[in-house]
């Protein structure tokens, strides 16, 4: 498994980045990227069970802006799941409960086959809403349902569109019910759940992630992704020790010495930024566990340049990071992440006026969020608004008005800049931050539907991309692929949104082709 990381490098900037507030370097420090560079890789598929829990209280019979229900619209990505693993002869088993006030078993565990297909379909098709929204009940159900389960290899996902109105309803003791080595995915379905709670649950272990449907189309880009990466995990328990250096852990909002990545997937291209006062004898090694032997192995990444052979570079493969200015762009992002960080901790915290530098007792706003007292000062406003004006300043003078990954950030500080101090900044905020710190494929917001935020200034119009630049040909495949309708028409401008301008990585040679129920864009050779 070694060569596929053959690619990953570190790269340290000259320094000639601009100054900013929230990175702070010493004269003697030098800002840098690790890039770890998974190639495309099959493994023999190992038995792999996914719990999916589901919301049925009365309130998924809403309908969707297309005419669907919630339900309706959950229950068809459900299907085309079913048909994809069917399909790709994935070694997938499958267990689907609902939830309310109570517990309903729609599949009890099953391996899913060509020949049970349309046995599992009719019976996700009887979903219907009930009741009252009882996820305590969920969530020990999913804990005892994993416990007894004879397959180690597991996979939780829930999802909910609102909040608790039966049960258990303190989130620290709902954290208690998730097991801290299994992956679980949280899943807010719409605008309307609790963000606190899902927040909490999606960061209570290295294996949890949360996520948030905010346009209920996208479903199935949501459910793509994730089911992209946990059938092509091919490292567990990755660990980055850097000597000489220092790198940002994101969410602990800190540079380490030793940062915990959790997994590792097939297709990806991840960049961590990196601090070093000694950057010729800076290094990265790079430790996990194989995801189909379980021999454990190690890595080390240094500042050479990958080398691609002739016929790779005959065939235009490229790399995200080298992609002109991408060290400029990743300085922002690293920025961009500080002060969404900052922002989610201030929430959090309710004492902002902790926060050195950035803030003073100058009160901005003051507002109350359910039992939480929000206070959010001037110059941590005045900063970050002028943040953005420097980015635009440096994407007009380096000629990156176009680039995907500057407009993303951007597009994340003026979500930031909307909501700062709102119920809604945890809501669309932390999210923006998740993505950018696991840098994933899915966009998180597109349109915010709070109405009663007021804004002081005039700020620009979102770029609204279905996906972002992290995309990559495998996981956008897989997205589409959830979220095709038979009924469906070829949609040009949804597919030009999901096209991929560069072609980071080759399709694997041996990789199914995705279950397409509308014309495929023609995305990639």
């Amino acid at each position: 498994m070694e060569s596929i990381f053959k690619y990953s490098t570190i790269r340290f900037q000259q320094r000639d980045y601009p100054t900013l507030h929230s990175v702070s370097l010493d004269t003697n420090e030098t800002y840098g990227s690790c890039m770890i560079h998974v190639d495309s890789y099959e493994n023999s598929p190992s038995p792999i069970l996914f719990h999916f829990m589901i919301d049925v209280s009365g309130s998924m019979i809403d309908m969707t802006e297309n005419g669907r229900t919630k339900i309706q619209l959950l229950t068809h990505t459900l299907i085309n799941m079913v048909h994809y693993f069917a399909e790709t002869s994935q070694n997938v088993f499958i267990q689907v409960k609902g939830f309310d006030d109570c517990i309903h078993n729609y599949i009890d565990t099953v391996q899913v086959t060509k020949d049970n297909v349309d046995e599992i379909v009719g019976k996700l098709a009887k979903i219907r809403p009930l009741h009252l929204t009882n996820i305590g009940l969920a969530l020990e159900t999913m804990e005892t349902d994993m416990k007894h389960s004879k397959i180690s290899n597991q996979v939780g996902i829930f999802l909910t569109d609102g909040d608790v109105t039966a049960g258990e309803m303190s989130a620290d003791v709902l954290v208690k019910y998730i097991p801290s080595d299994i992956p679980f995915h949280f899943i807010a379905f719409g605008s309307d759940h609790n963000p606190y709670l899902m927040h909490q649950l999606g960061h209570c272990s290295q294996y949890t992630n949360n996520w948030f449907i905010t346009d209920i189309e996208q479903t199935g880009n949501v459910y793509g992704e994730i089911l992209y990466n946990e059938l092509h995990r091919v490292g567990e328990n990755v660990k980055l020790e850097i000597h000489n250096g220092r790198l940002y852990e994101y969410y602990a909002q800190e540079f380490v010495t030793t940062l915990n990545i959790r997994s590792l997937y097939a297709q990806t291209e991840k960049h961590y930024h990196v601090i070093s006062d000694n950057a010729d004898e800076c290094f990265v090694v790079l430790k996990c566990t194989r995801r189909d032997t379980g021999e454990y192995m190690e890595t080390k990444i240094t500042d050479l340049p990958p080398l691609l052979s002739e016929e790779q570079e005959n065939d235009g493969i490229r790399f995200q990071f080298m992609q002109p200015k991408f060290d400029l762009i990743q300085y922002f992002r690293l920025a961009t992440q500080i002060y969404l960080g900052k922002a989610r901790k201030m929430l959090f915290q309710n004492n902002p006026s902790d926060d050195g530098c950035l803030l003073n007792e100058n009160p901005f706003i003051h507002a109350s969020a359910k039992s939480h007292s929000i206070e959010i000062y001037i110059p941590f406003r005045a900063m970050v608004h002028e943040f953005y004006s420097i980015m635009c300043d440096h994407m007009e003078l380096h000629k990156l008005s176009d680039n995907e990954y500057m407009k993303c950030l951007c597009d994340d500080i003026s979500i930031l800049l909307q909501t700062l101090g709102t119920l809604a900044q945890l809501k669309y905020c932390a999210l923006r931050e998740d993505v950018q710190g696991q840098e994933r494929t899915g966009s998180t917001v597109t349109v915010i539907h709070d109405r009663n935020i007021e804004f002081d200034m005039i700020l620009p119009v979102l770029s609204r991309s279905n996906t972002t630049p992290y995309r990559t040909p495998g996981r956008v495949d897989l997205m589409n692929t959830m979220s095709q309708s038979i009924s469906d028409e070829p949609d040009q401008e949804r597919d030009n949104s999901l096209s991929i301008q560069i072609d980071i990585f080759p399709r694997a040679q041996h990789s199914p082709s995705p279950i397409l129920r509308r014309k495929q864009s023609q995305m990639y050779p």
